[in-house]
Order: C-alpha cells, then structure tokens, then sequence
C-alpha cells in the first residue's frame, strides 16, 4: 500500500496488487480488508501511512500476514541499511542475524 505517485513504480517492480491510499484512515481501510480477506501473506506499507493510520495492536505483532513498513521520508532513510533489515529480520524470525 503506498501513495498513489509511488504505485507506478512498485507495479513496475512486478507486484501485482498495489492499493493506494491517500492518507492513514484510507490506508487504515485498506489494510483491515487486506487481514480480513485471509488471502495475503505480505503487505508492503509506506512507514508515513502507518504512522497516520490508527490500526490494532495484533496488527504488529501477528505472524500472518506479514506488514512490511517501507521507509519513505528523510528520516527514515538515516538509519544505515543493514540496521534496518537486521532489525526487521529480528522483529518477524526473532533471531539477529549478521550480515558479513
């Protein structure tokens, strides 16, 4: 799910369903139908519309389907790539991996 001026690209990088939302309750919308739905496994987010969406707790810390925040504002991307997977990697497997 991401704004609607980054769904040409992630339909270019070959994902089949994007939804775009506009802010966080229509994003807050999509993603509640995405769970319900029972027919996905991963849902890429932009990390701003999380953050304006008011979504469930269980939301975060399920382990179906996965909800992949996708860093998208100058903050974000500070953080050095390697701490951000490794970081992910914990959240979701719950081991930390290292990366040579």
């Amino acid at each position: 799910m991401v704004r609607r001026e980054l769904a040409p690209l992630f339909r270019i990088l070959g994902l089949v369903d994007v939804v775009e939302a506009d802010d966080g309750v229509s994003a807050s919308m999509a993603v509640q139908e995405l769970l319900s739905s029972g027919e996905v496994a991963v849902i890429l987010v932009q990390k701003s519309l999380l953050r304006a969406s008011r979504l469930p707790a269980e939301v975060y810390s399920s382990t179906y389907p996965v909800v992949v925040e996708i860093p998208d504002e100058p903050g974000d991307l500070e953080v050095e790539p390697r701490d951000y997977y490794r970081d992910l990697v914990r959240k979701f497997v719950g081991y930390e991996i290292h990366l040579g």
